[in-house]
């Protein structure tokens, strides 16, 4: 009887162990691709630095700098945004941008920009040479679908006031998330999902955070993101409150 109980509490305890070391590894911070850049926030007096805004974030919000800026790009859907910009009475607007009729223009640039067969079946058939001039072909096809897409995408905008505490919180998460990440690990490489980038001004510098397929703590912060997109989209206002609260517990919970 005596082996039988010490068998279950050694059971028991290792079970523990395990429950420990699995809610230690849901804390942690997972390896993901990304990109931190720290640039002037101006070229010249009076003109933002926007260089390091890609093809598709300068589409969405060219021009200057927000407060904080957030940028999706889906591997097969248009991308949306949100920036937060202060006015010259000291009040503040989201202003959210989506496209709109993303699968039309695809649709059209596929047509307009046909690929040859690629698959392995076509190019066993083919010799070395035949295969390198078929992939070269088709990456520019690609390229000229995405450089020509970009541009004859429709944006739709949607502009609405938010209060001094939400847009104070939102530049404190991004400078207090993009600051303290540090890489552990190798990251999982991926050639589909989405990039998510979360750009502020930081006194005199811009700050651009690039990642794909965001895990952990960034997981969070674009799902808060996305709510937000699509509060704006369809209720035409936000509970900032709500949001002040959600962003507040990101930043404890990095600490």
């Amino acid at each position: 009887m005596n082996n039988i109980k010490l068998t279950i509490t050694f059971t028991e305890i290792f079970i523990i162990l395990l429950n420990l070391e699995a809610f230690s590894q849901s804390k942690r911070e997972e390896s993901f691709e990304f990109e931190k850049r720290i640039a002037p926030s101006m070229i010249t007096h009076g003109i933002d630095n926007t260089v390091s805004k890609n093809n598709i974030h300068n589409r969405l919000f060219p021009d200057h700098n927000g407060v904080v800026e957030y940028v999706i790009n889906p591997s097969f859907s248009g991308y949306y945004g949100f920036r937060i910009n202060l006015l010259e009475n000291n009040t503040y607007t989201i202003e959210v941008k989506w496209v709109d009729d993303w699968e039309i223009v695809q649709k059209r640039m596929v047509t307009e920009f046909p690929v040859k067969e690629s698959n392995s079946r076509v190019l066993q058939t083919k010799s070395k040479q035949e295969q390198e001039e078929i992939l070269r072909y088709n990456r520019e096809q690609y390229s000229k679908r995405f450089q020509k897409a970009v541009s004859e995408y429709t944006i739709k905008t949607m502009d609405i006031p938010i209060s001094k505490s939400l847009a104070d919180q939102f530049l404190e998460t991004y400078v207090s998330l993009i600051e303290k990440h540090i890489n552990k690990g190798v990251p999982k490489i991926s050639q589909d999902g989405y990039t998510a980038i979360f750009r502020c001004v930081v006194e005199d510098e811009v700050w651009n955070f690039s990642v794909k397929n965001p895990l952990g703590i960034f997981k969070e912060l674009t799902n808060i993101c996305d709510k937000i997109v699509k509060d704006v989209q369809k209720e035409k206002r936000l509970n900032d409150s709500q949001y002040v609260e959600q962003l507040e517990e990101l930043v404890k919970d990095k600490e």
